[in-house]
């Protein structure tokens, strides 16, 4: 899945950055995933051409299913394409402040015998807060134990802080501080 996904991602020029189960895999533990989950800057006349692409490449999206695939996208909301039985691709146009600095902060890893666009410990810090269950504190923590020393805190608080007010989701920034709070605690470690 992950070569067809890049190799449809290439194919249409389409920038884009792993967010998720993978790259909290890559910065803290490693986790089973059966998803991915990308944030891609694309028109949103472009979303049509987009998932023909998906299609092309072997991504599932029913004829039922399109337009509202497509309207979804369109929206600035999340969509599932699945590949094979088993996994499957959350795929977000980027719309936050947070999705262009992602994108251009990433770092590429090899996987797969692809370089990904992985996203950087202190952004998916960021994303995780919005939501804060448990898996992504659990991810949270363990990138924690693996870059604590070398996050930069200032540059998360000013993430935080723009995404806070952009979703108007004033609890993003105490769960910073909660995170702010494992750090200073030795509790990882």
């Amino acid at each position: 899945m992950i070569v067809a996904l890049d190799q449809a991602l290439r194919l249409q020029k389409i920038t884009y950055v792993v967010i998720g189960g993978i790259a909290a895999s890559l910065h803290g533990r490693p986790r089973m995933t059966m998803d991915s989950d990308i944030v891609i800057v694309l028109e949103e006349i472009k979303v049509p051409e987009f998932i023909r692409t998906m299609k092309q490449q072997g991504f599932s999206v029913t004829v039922s299913s399109e337009p509202k695939i497509i309207a979804r996208l369109q929206r600035g909301q999340p969509v599932k394409l699945r590949f094979g039985k088993h996994f499957s691709v959350d795929v977000r146009i980027a719309s936050f402040s947070l999705d262009i600095k992602a994108i251009e902060r990433a770092k590429r890893f090899h996987i797969f015998n692809v370089k990904l666009p992985i996203v950087s410990p202190e952004d998916l810090i960021v994303y995780k807060i919005a939501r804060f269950d448990a898996i992504d504190q659990l991810d949270i923590q363990m990138i924690l134990i693996k870059h604590a020393s070398k996050l930069d805190s200032r540059y998360m608080k000013s993430a935080a802080t723009v995404l806070s007010e952009e979703t108007d989701k004033k609890e993003i920034i105490d769960n910073l501080f909660t995170v702010f709070s494992w750090m200073k605690k030795d509790m990882l470690s």
